[in-house]
């Protein structure tokens, strides 16, 4: 069981959860992707190795239930997310999302 985990569920905009999971940085805290969409884009992408994506087969089952499924997992701290949510570098560190 991990210490602490990341629940974002999705529905569509493939660039804005894209964009939410790059602000993380180097972080290498499991994050699960709950792919609410019909035809389940967000499985197909290339996430980091820490990130999993669950898709419900077309079934969107909604937010608070896609945020339940991850408590389910029993992490001792779950952040519940949205994939609108940037998280701030630390300072000094290149803003991945910015061009060079």
């Amino acid at each position: 069981m991990a210490e602490l985990q990341v629940v974002i569920p999705y529905l569509s905009t493939l660039w804005c959860l894209q964009d939410c999971i790059l602000s993380f940085g180097a972080s290498t805290v499991p994050v699960m992707i709950v792919d609410n969409s019909p035809d389940g884009d967000a499985v197909g992408s290339n996430w980091p190795s820490n990130v999993a994506v669950v898709h419900r087969n077309g079934i969107n089952i909604g937010i608070s239930a896609s945020w339940n499924l991850g408590l389910d997992i029993g992490a001792d701290q779950t952040l519940l997310m949205s994939q609108t949510v940037r998280l701030a570098p630390k300072a000094g560190t290149p803003d991945p999302i910015k061009e060079p």
